[in-house]
């Protein structure tokens, strides 16, 4: 299974959101029209900002797994959908 994450800005450890597991063909269909940008690690997003612990997460990140690489997500790791909101992603995939 895939792996989405909502994350904030900069390098806290407390960026990310606990993980929603989705499988490659969830992330496929629901997320191939938007683009991404690939990191082999965690990204860290605007590294140089500070969110607090209560800001809203604004960025989605999906973890792709050796097992479910895919000719749209070719590598293992993290992709972000910068043009994608948290807000917008739990619409598209209808998750609260």
């Amino acid at each position: 299974m895939a792996t989405l994450f909502f994350s904030r800005n900069g390098k806290a450890s407390d960026r990310s959101s606990p993980g929603y597991k989705l499988s490659i063909e969830m992330v496929t269909q629901f997320f191939s029209s938007y683009s991404h940008r690939y990191f082999p690690e965690p990204p860290i997003i605007n590294p140089d900002s500070v969110s607090s612990p209560f800001s809203e997460y604004s960025h989605v990140v999906i973890e792709i797994l050796n097992n479910e690489t895919n000719k749209k997500f070719p590598k293992v790791g993290f992709y972000w959908f910068p043009d994608l909101s948290p807000k917008d992603c739990n619409k598209l995939i209808n998750i609260s």
